[in-house]
Parts: structure tokens; C-alpha cells; sequence
């Protein structure tokens, strides 16, 4: 008796908890996937970097590709030029030293370095674990935006990438 009167008692107040949590939980879901004012776009050089510009800002964040890290083998060194360096795009940005060679590291726009991922610097291996995310390897404040629209889409670096193997 006391177990029915429970049910009874309780089974409204949970649909109402339910509904409530269903509404509060969908308004936030389309809060959370509307409120972005800026997309996120992604292009490649031919000298296999990549580089990460928000629509309508001037900061990109630049890093080394996949195939690029893959080919390099296990990365034991990283020298970059340092915050506040202007380079002009194919300029040289520093090298990435890995058990099988030294290899140069370019600017794919121009402009002035904002920062430099000090964490790679202290431990390269980030670059060989997550080349286009954790292991970036520089910001750049972009001086010359239009240079961003003259790299590649990833569909167009994967088939550059395919025609030189």
C-alpha cells in the first residue's frame, strides 16, 4: 500500500523532472552549436604545412601534415624563429630535426609570429603523436590574408600528396 501510494505520488513529479530536463538540455544543445559566429578553415602547402584560419581573424596556427610527420620519422628537434619574427610566406620559419634527416620548415603565409608552441619545442615527439593538433608549431598574425585562398583544400593536398608517390 505505502509502495502504490509512493508510485503515485512520485511517477508526476519525475515526468515533470524528465520534461523539464529535456527542454533545458535541448535549448542548451542549440545554444552550444549556434553560438560560433566564426568557421574554422584549414589549408595546405605544397611544402606539406598546414595552416588553420578563422573566418574574419587575422591569427592562423601552423603546423607540419601527417604525411609530412610520417615521413620525417621520430622528431628529436625543433628550432623555430622566435615571437614577434616577420616572414614572408615560403620564408623560412625553422627546422624540424628527426633521426632521418633535417628538414626546413616554411612559412605558408606571411606575416608576423605571435607565438611559438613552446611545448614542442621542449618535447618534439608531439609533432609525431599529433602533428595537426597538439603538436602545432606556431601562430602567425597574418599581414597578407588573400595568400590564405592560394593553398590547397585537403581534398586537393591528399591527391598532390598522391601524384608524388
Amino acid at each position: 500500500m505505502i509502495a502504490a501510494s509512493l508510485r503515485t505520488a512520485a511517477l508526476p513529479a519525475l515526468t515533470r523532472c524528465a520534461f523539464a530536463a529535456s527542454r533545458f538540455s535541448s535549448s542548451a544543445a542549440r545554444r552550444a552549436f549556434t553560438s560560433s559566429s566564426y568557421q574554422l578553415a584549414r589549408r595546405y602547402s605544397k611544402d606539406h604545412e598546414w595552416a588553420d584560419l578563422e573566418d574574419g581573424q587575422s591569427l592562423a596556427t601552423v603546423g607540419i601534415t601527417k604525411h609530412a610527420a610520417n615521413q620525417l620519422g621520430d622528431v628529436v628537434f625543433v628550432e623555430l624563429k622566435s615571437k614577434g619574427t616577420s616572414v614572408e610566406e615560403g620564408a623560412e620559419l625553422g627546422t624540424i630535426e628527426s633521426v632521418k634527416a633535417v628538414s626546413e620548415l616554411y612559412a605558408p603565409l606571411s606575416g608576423i609570429i605571435e607565438a611559438v608552441n613552446e611545448q614542442v619545442v621542449e618535447d618534439p615527439s608531439m609533432i609525431n603523436t599529433s602533428p595537426e593538433s597538439e603538436g602545432w608549431i606556431i601562430k602567425l598574425n597574418v599581414t597578407s590574408p588573400a595568400e590564405f585562398k592560394n593553398l590547397l583544400s585537403e581534398e586537393a593536398y591528399k591527391a598532390y600528396v598522391a601524384e608524388q608517390e
